[in-house]
């Protein structure tokens, strides 16, 4: 069948299950715009929306699970469908654009894919990239991936906003009801438009702190990839223009440590000298020194950048506890790596030298709301040397989310190893995605 049929299947399966609910009510539920929510109950949708924006309307009126999978299949069917019939063309026209600006100089490649995305997104199949930065070879596209398969998060409202750190505190929300996509997903989404290191910029605890900062493009592109339709994208932008001015409300705990710092000379050590601007005066025997607002938040700006980047270029750590034999170590990870049907992924074991013992905790959890992924799932892991030598290696039991593996013997001369971890579920054509979770492993000397 061709795009046109698919998509007119998928919007009357979608109206029917959302028949009898009142529009208004899904509205309030979902968190969508009531005229959006009134367009997929009339069956009118223009196009084929996000499968997040899908997901959040039709689970606002309680289907039962077996006809949410039903849609998701049309869903899936009708996007490979437009992929299929626009997407040979948009290669084309985006090519002949591409090599276009490369004969240019001087050439921007991150220019060139923000415009492109700007351009060519709004019109292009629901696909993203795979990966920035195309100078050295052909566009090429793939499905969306880790599109949940349920989502009963209600969207954030950017009109709530008061302030910019409101603003980005909701920002930080809609990127939860997408899904959490990984930094690397987002750059990936964005035809390379927002690289993985400006998003997490946008996205960090900090970012309200900057005022001097313009978000307009940036917003644009991370509501854009997280699956808004435009209306809905421009909203966002609409409320950044409205509170972008209004001065940063300081990040929470901030407040009070702020006064500390500000104390009197008897209780603070001394603050920076003035700005430039401010020739130092004579001190007031009664006045006390205050450290300027400005500098404070660099500082704090600063710390908190430097504690970010040292958790994220942590791959492990390793600490004792007290209820444990000294011997033991329990390695602790910073992070729950995405985890997708076919797609492994490998994760680095730093330890310290020696001949250690083992023993492997997973811990895998379904990024879906209430869905069965987990109950199909079996995961398979490698445990292999850096020059990609395997060690041990096996399988979990399927469909049991906390599993152990034998006691794996390693070498310390051989440098330190790395897990490769893959999941393999029946049911992974429905939009299964995971998260996996190492934290309880324990290494024991030999």
């Amino acid at each position: 069948m061709d795009a046109r049929t698919l998509r007119s299947a998928f919007a009357r399966e979608l109206a029917r299950l959302l028949a009898g609910v009142d529009a208004a009510e899904l509205a309030g539920t979902s968190g969508l715009p009531e005229s959006i929510v009134r367009e997929m109950s009339a069956g009118k949708s223009r196009g084929l929306s996000a499968w997040e924006v899908v997901s959040t309307c039709a689970m606002a009126a309680e289907p039962p699970r077996e006809a949410m999978f039903q849609l998701r299949e049309l869903w899936a069917k009708a996007e490979s469908a437009e992929w299929a019939e626009r997407g040979p063309e948009l290669l084309r026209e985006i090519e002949r654009q591409a090599l276009r600006a490369r004969r240019q100089r001087p050439y921007d490649e991150k220019a060139l894919s923000r415009r492109l995305f700007e351009k060519y997104r709004p019109s292009a199949p629901w696909r993203k990239t795979l990966g920035s930065g195309h100078s050295h070879g052909p566009w090429r596209f793939e499905p969306w991936s880790s599109a949940q398969v349920l989502n009963k998060q209600k969207i954030p409202d950017p009109d709530r906003a008061m302030s910019l750190s409101e603003f980005y505190e909701l920002l930080r929300q809609l990127h939860q009801w997408a899904g959490r996509p990984s930094l690397a997903e987002i750059e990936q989404r964005s035809w390379g438009a927002l690289s993985r290191t400006t998003a997490g910029y946008v996205l960090g605890a900090a970012r309200a702190l900057q005022p001097h900062v313009r978000d307009h493009d940036y917003v644009r592109y991370l509501a854009t990839v997280f699956g808004l339709p435009p209306s809905e994208v421009e909203r966002w932008i609409n409320a950044y223009i409205r509170v972008r001015e209004l001065p940063p409300n300081p990040l929470p705990g901030l407040v009070e440590r702020e006064t500390i710092l500000q104390g009197t000379p008897e209780s603070s050590s001394p603050g920076p000298p003035p700005a430039a601007e401010e020739p130092p005066g004579p001190p007031s025997p009664e006045a006390p020194q205050v450290t300027p607002a400005r500098p404070l938040r660099w500082r704090v700006m600063a710390l908190c950048f430097a504690a970010s980047t040292a958790a994220l270029g942590m791959a492990l750590a390793l600490t004792v506890t007290a209820d444990d034999p000294p011997a033991t170590h329990i390695l602790q990870f910073p992070e729950r790596p995405r985890l997708l049907p076919g797609k492994p992924i490998r994760i680095p074991l730093k330890l310290p030298a020696g001949d250690w013992s083992l023993h492997l905790h997973f811990r895998l959890e379904s990024t879906v709301v209430a869905s069965p992924c987990v109950h199909d799932a079996q995961l398979t892991y490698v445990v292999e040397k850096a020059n990609g030598v395997d060690i041990a290696s096996g399988r979990t039991t399927q469909g049991k989310p906390d599993s152990t593996a034998p006691a794996i013997r390693l070498d310390g001369s051989v440098g330190p190893p790395y897990v490769v971890i893959s999941v393999s579920v029946p049911s992974h054509d429905i939009g299964c995605g995971y998260t996996i979770d190492l934290s309880g492993s324990t290494i024991r000397p030999r």
